[in-house]
């Protein structure tokens, strides 16, 4: 099954070129898990625009956005699953041109996010 995917933030939408995230929990020796579930960062990369509304994002230091990645099945456009992100800080930020390549301008960047879902898991970080 192939599957697109699509960021949506501030009333933008962006065309996702790869997308990850990750939760994890510290282990003992044993295996066992030791420390509460962290995570909430989001990896992006995004066709770059006109638009310069996330490198805007990157520029302000206390910004935090709300918004979404929608995994679609490419045949039917039909929504997969959604991960879901809230009071998200963009902390870290590229954009490259590549003439040669198959996508010639692109930006990517790193949100860390105070809550992130998909489905019906959530994960909370508690920020102080």
């Amino acid at each position: 099954m192939s599957f697109k995917a699509k960021l949506k933030v501030s009333g933008n939408e962006y065309n996702v070129l790869s997308c990850s995230y990750d939760l994890h929990q510290e282990t003992d020796a044993t295996g066992r898990p030791s420390s509460i579930t962290r995570g909430g960062k989001i990896k992006l990369t995004v066709e770059s625009t006109a638009d310069v509304s996330l490198s805007d994002w990157m520029f302000n230091n206390f910004e935090r956005r709300d918004g979404s990645v929608v995994f679609l099945k490419r045949d039917t456009d039909a929504t997969s699953k959604e991960l879901k992100f809230t009071e998200g800080y963009m902390v870290k930020y590229h954009e490259g041109f590549d003439s040669t390549g198959k996508n010639p301008m692109s930006e990517s960047f790193v949100i860390s996010a105070k809550t992130i879902s998909i489905g019906n898991g959530e994960h909370v970080n508690d920020w102080v």
